[in-house]
C-alpha cells in the first residue's frame, strides 16, 4: 500500500505545482488523459479486457483532450512553462500508477478488507506529504 499512497500524494503535489504554472482548465483537461493511459496500462499490467466500443470511447476522449490542449497552446495562453508541463505530466502518470497499484491491492488474492486498505492509504498519504513538506 505504500506505493499507492506515495503515488497519490506525489500526484497531488505535482497537481498543485502545475496549477501555479497553468490555469485549472488546462490542467483538468490534460488530466483527462488519465483515462486512456489507465486503460492501456491496465491491459498491459493487469490483463484487463475492454470491448471495442470502450476503446472507441477512450479514443474519442483522448482525441478531444489532445485537440483542446493543442488549441490552448497554439493560442498562446498565458502562463506555463516546460517545467510546469512536467508537473502536469507527473500528476497524470503518478495518478495512473496509484490507480493501478490500488486496483491490484484491492482485488488481489488475499486482499485486506476495504476499510483497512483505505485507512492505510490515507495514513500513507499523510506521512508522505509530511515527509515531503518537511524535506525529511
Amino acid at each position: 500500500l505504500v506505493p499507492v499512497a506515495m503515488c497519490f500524494s506525489l500526484s497531488n503535489i505535482a497537481l498543485l505545482s502545475a496549477l501555479e504554472q497553468y490555469d485549472a482548465a488546462f490542467v483538468k483537461m490534460f488530466g483527462q488523459m488519465k483515462l486512456p493511459l489507465t486503460a492501456i496500462l491496465s491491459c498491459l499490467l493487469l490483463g484487463t479486457r475492454f470491448s471495442g466500443q470502450q476503446w472507441v470511447v477512450l479514443l474519442v476522449i483522448f482525441t478531444a483532450c489532445l485537440q483542446y490542449e493543442t488549441m490552448y497552446l497554439q493560442a498562446g495562453a498565458p502562463g506555463g512553462s516546460l517545467a510546469g508541463l512536467r508537473y502536469v505530466i507527473f500528476f497524470v502518470v503518478l495518478n495512473v500508477l496509484g490507480t493501478l497499484f490500488g486496483e491490484r491491492a484491492l482485488k488481489g488474492a488475499g486482499a485486506l478488507p476495504f476499510l483497512t486498505v483505505m485507512t492505510n492509504l490515507r495514513i500513507g498519504e499523510v506521512l508522505t506529504c509530511a515527509c515531503i513538506l518537511t524535506r525529511w
